[in-house]
C-alpha cells in the first residue's frame, strides 16, 4: 500500500462543514494579507506534505500516525454530523467533540513550538500510560521499552495522548457536560482557521479551559459557565471570527467571499489600533455577561 503524502492538520470532514453548496471555500492568506481569487476545495487546504510521516530505524518512512488520525477522524465525523443535525449533544458525542477540539489544539502547526519541547520532557507517567511487552525477558524487555519511548514515532504520538489526558479527569468531563451548549446563528457564515479552537488562557497541558469551537458555518460548540445561548447575537459571531483570524498563523477560510472580506477588514482595523491582544479576553468576557 502506498504511503500517504497530503496530511491534513484540520480534518477534511470539518472543513466541509464550512464550505458552500459546491463544497468550496474562499481562503485568506494572513501572511500575505490577501484572499486567494479562486475558491478552494477542502482537499487542497489546511495540510502539509508528509507532516505526520516519521522515519523509523533511520531508514523507513512510516505514515502510521496519519493512518491513526484518519481512523479517529472517521469516527469523530459521525458524532459531529449528528450534533449538527440535531443541535443537541449526547454524553458520548460531547466526549467526541471535546477530544476533537483538544486534538486540534496539538495537531495544528501553531502548536509545534510548544509540542517540540513537551515531547522530549513528558514521560509515560505524565501521560498516565504504561508500556509492557509480553513474553520477553525482563532485561531485554526494559531495553525494548526504552527504545520505543525514545523513538520518533512514539514522541509524535504524544500529540494524541496529550489530547486524551484532560478527558481522563471525570470531574472535568462532568463540568464540560454541565456547562456547554451548541450556539446556532444563521445570519452569516462563520470562519475556520488553521488554529480553530479558541481557548481561555491555559498553561497546564493536563487541563482544558473554557473554549469556543466552531463546528460548521452556523454552529459553534461553547464550553463556558453560561446557562444557554440566550443573549448571544451577531456581535458574538463577529468577535468569534476576529479571534479565529487572530489565532490563525497562515490560512482562514469561509464559504462567503464578502463575509471573509468584512472580517479581515475589521481585523486589520483592530490591528492598526494595537488592540488584537484584547480580542480573546473580550470574547470570553462577553460570554460571562
Amino acid at each position: 500500500m502506498s504511503k500517504s503524502k497530503r496530511h491534513h492538520y484540520i480534518p477534511q470532514f470539518l472543513i466541509k462543514n464550512f464550505a458552500d453548496d459546491d463544497g468550496l471555500l474562499y481562503v485568506y492568506n494572513k501572511q500575505e494579507d490577501r484572499i486567494i481569487g479562486k475558491k478552494q476545495s477542502p482537499k487542497s487546504i489546511f495540510f502539509e506534505n508528509d507532516r505526520n510521516t516519521v522515519t523509523f530505524a533511520e531508514k523507513f518512512d512510516l505514515d502510521n500516525l496519519e493512518q491513526l488520525y484518519s481512523a479517529l477522524d472517521g469516527r469523530l465525523a459521525i458524532d459531529v454530523r449528528n450534533v449538527l443535525k440535531n443541535k443537541t449533544v449526547s454524553p458520548e458525542e460531547l466526549v467526541s467533540i471535546a477530544l476533537l477540539a483538544i486534538m486540534l489544539k496539538w495537531r495544528t502547526p501553531s502548536s509545534d513550538k510548544e509540542f517540540n519541547i513537551l515531547k522530549e520532557d513528558i514521560t509515560k507517567e505524565d501521560l498516565s500510560i504504561d508500556i509492557r511487552l509480553k513474553d520477553s525477558a525482563e532485561s531485554s524487555s526494559q531495553e525494548e521499552i526504552s527504545h520505543i519511548l525514545n523513538s520518533d514515532i512514539f514522541k509524535e504520538t504524544k500529540r494524541i495522548l496529550l489530547s486524551i489526558l484532560p478527558l481522563l479527569n471525570e470531574d472535568k468531563l462532568l463540568d464540560i457536560h454541565n456547562n456547554s451548549f451548541i450556539y446556532t446563528n444563521e445570519l452569516f457564515p462563520g470562519l475556520i482557521g488553521d488554529n480553530p479552537i479558541i481557548e481561555r488562557c491555559n498553561l497546564n497541558y493536563r487541563n482544558i479551559e473554557n473554549f469556543i469551537f466552531p463546528l460548521g458555518r452556523y454552529e459553534t460548540f461553547i464550553y463556558n459557565k453560561r446557562d444557554s445561548d440566550k443573549g448571544l447575537n451577531a456581535f458574538f459571531n463577529i468577535q468569534k471570527d476576529l479571534a479565529i483570524i487572530h489565532l490563525s498563523e497562515k490560512y482562514v477560510a469561509c464559504k462567503s467571499k464578502s463575509q471573509l472580506e468584512k472580517i479581515v477588514q475589521m481585523y486589520n482595523i483592530v490591528k492598526q489600533e494595537n488592540k488584537v491582544n484584547s480580542i480573546i479576553p473580550n470574547l470570553f468576557k462577553f460570554l460571562d455577561m
